[in-house]
């Protein structure tokens, strides 16, 4: 697999670990080796990170439906039903996603977006309610930044609820600093 630099990747296809970009010499095709993934959470459970896969779908939007509090972070996830069904759609066409299972079923997911400009990623990270505190955020986190190397990323970012503690301590233990004053809302930046 040769890198270029991806600047505006675009899915080769839904639900995909394959990603094409325009280049001088034709399109290219580059793809993310995620492998599957064991960890034992704080709780001494398995929980197994993996690629998002098509047949996901109805199991993420389930965690979604059951995650609480819905709007918690800036307005995600939805908590309108068909909003949160729009929104999970658009995540998982565009984004690199990817799933952490315990017990067969869904209790995170974290994404990469494609960049807009430059070598630059937005990264969303939810874990289901039940499974917070228990590393499993930071395995998500560390692995999608890993990701984010492949994909030859200059920097990934996340906007955070400035009260969200714990969102900002996963954050900060995987290499992210605050690019931004406090507020409400802050803008925290890696480099993978």
């Amino acid at each position: 697999m040769v890198l270029y630099s991806p600047i505006d990747l675009i899915p080769l296809f839904h639900y995909s670990n394959e990603w094409r970009f325009p280049s001088p010499l034709g399109e290219r095709k580059v793809t993310i080796i995620f492998p599957n993934q064991s960890i034992e959470d704080k709780l001494g459970r398995t929980v197994f990170l993996r690629p998002f896969e098509k047949d996901d779908f109805t199991a993420l939007s389930k965690m979604y439906d059951e995650f609480e509090p819905k709007g918690k972070a800036m307005g995600l996830p939805p908590d309108q039903g068909v909003n949160r069904h729009r929104w999970i759609t658009g995540i998982v066409e565009e984004w690199f996603n990817i799933v952490a299972l315990s017990e067969d079923r869904i209790i995170g997911h974290a994404a990469l977006d494609r960049p807009v400009s430059g070598k630059s990623r937005e990264f969303m990270i939810f874990v289901h309610q039940d499974y917070q505190n228990r590393g499993i955020g930071q395995a998500m986190t560390f692995s999608m930044l890993d990701a984010a190397k492949v994909l030859d990323c200059e920097r990934v970012w996340v906007v955070v609820e400035n009260l969200n503690r714990i969102a900002i301590t996963v954050f900060r233990k995987a290499g992210f600093c605050f690019a931004s004053e406090p507020d409400v809302e802050r803008l925290m930046v890696a480099t993978p």
